[in-house]
């Protein structure tokens, strides 16, 4: 997606497009684990928990905003190193991009979080995590990664075209700093065409 493009929607609207790729890509890690490397099968689920745990924390807050971007960067986003890099990407591809997707929908949702503290007065305007440094650059990622995690990249990438031109519809900015309105639950099962996974 072009950068433009993503500009053009809320910050609500954007944590929403990554949470519902990553809801997708999360089905994929449930009750898998590392088939090459030294790794504990265990890790597998802690890896899925902390997804799981992490996206629900990003769906709270796109409700009610009740989680603070620094709280959420120190406690769940800092202890990524923990899982990232569990799966191989030659060996099992589709787990290594999922991960990838969730992790991208994560670090995005930090910032979002961070901004919205910085706009309501609750944190330092100049508070920049050094994990967070290089995330900016890398927004087409989450999307890629959700297509490369799909059994058909073509047609994931194709309801990704149709999520965000019914995102634009609904939640169209000119100022890409804007959160607009919060998003509630119902519409976000209803891009996603099922329940939330929490």
């Amino acid at each position: 997606m072009h950068k433009n493009t993503f500009d053009k929607l809320t910050y609500y609207a954007k944590v929403t497009l990554f949470l519902i790729g990553a809801c997708k890509s999360l089905k994929i890690l449930k009750n898998k684990y590392a088939i090459f490397g030294d790794f504990d099968k265990d890790l597998g689920q802690k890896t899925y928990e902390w997804i799981l745990s992490a996206l629900n924390k990003t769906f709270c807050w796109l409700e009610i905003q009740n989680i603070h971007g620094k709280y959420f960067e120190e406690n769940i986003h800092e202890i990524s190193v923990d899982y990232m890099g569990y799966y191989h990407e030659k060996y099992q591809f589709k787990e290594y991009h999922a991960l990838n997707c969730c992790y991208h929908t994560i670090a995005f949702s930090c910032l979002a979080m961070i901004e919205y503290d910085k706009q309501q007065g609750l944190c330092d305007i100049h508070y920049f995590p050094s994990s967070l440094q290089e995330y900016p650059k890398r927004i087409d990622e989450c999307l890629l990664s959700a297509q490369q995690a799909s059994d058909n990249p073509q047609l994931e990438k194709e309801w990704q075209e149709k999520v965000i031109a019914r995102l634009l519809q609904d939640h169209y900015t000119d100022n890409p700093e804007e959160f607009g309105k919060p998003i509630a639950r119902e519409y976000i099962e209803e891009l996603l065409g099922e329940k939330l996974p929490f």
